[in-house]
């Protein structure tokens, strides 16, 4: 009684299983590429002339070719690296209050700069979960708006802000 029990088992399990529907695979074809935006504050990027500024530059992924042809197929990204880097600084050595990176709709708080000591440094962001809410931005739009603001004491300076992102970009490769 008992094998036959487990005979019928075995029947329904085996039909449950051939009547299961095959989706189709995913040919997930991953880029490796780094993408840069270079952000120019100068003096006219303050706000009603008080200390505020804010800044601005594209970041855009259809510079590999491979993405341009097949922005429409992506299905996955991810961020691996993201960094800053102040450079080309000109005017009194002082420190950027409050400084944060906007990029897309995530907003990444820095803190105080020391513009002299993080002079052509290259600063890591770590915090996983941005990097994840702009990896996700990054599946939606192939140009993202990157955003660098603060405060200065003194608004007669200028200084390029570079934003450097390695990304994996999943295609799917049989659309």
């Amino acid at each position: 009684m008992k094998s036959n029990f487990l005979k019928k088992i075995l029947v329904l399990f085996c039909l449950f299983c051939l009547s299961c529907e095959n989706d189709e695979p995913i040919n997930l074809l991953i880029i490796n590429d780094e993408f840069s935006s270079i952000i120019t504050t100068d003096s006219n990027s303050f706000i009603d002339g008080n200390s505020r500024f804010s800044s601005s530059a594209t970041l855009d992924i259809t510079s590999n070719e491979m993405i341009a042809d097949n922005q429409n197929f992506i299905i996955d990204s991810r961020v691996n690296t993201l960094t800053y880097e102040i450079r080309n600084f000109s005017g009194n050595p002082q420190t950027i209050n409050n400084a944060a990176i906007v990029i897309g709709g995530t907003r990444i708080n820095i803190g105080n700069i020391e513009i002299l000591s993080s002079l052509n440094t290259e600063n890591f962001i770590r915090d996983r979960f941005l990097l994840n809410k702009i990896a996700h931005d990054l599946r939606n739009t192939v140009n993202i708006n990157t955003l660098f603001t603060g405060e200065l004491n003194d608004n007669a300076v200028s200084f390029d802000v570079i934003i450097k992102t390695n990304l994996s970009i999943g295609i799917d490769d049989l659309q």
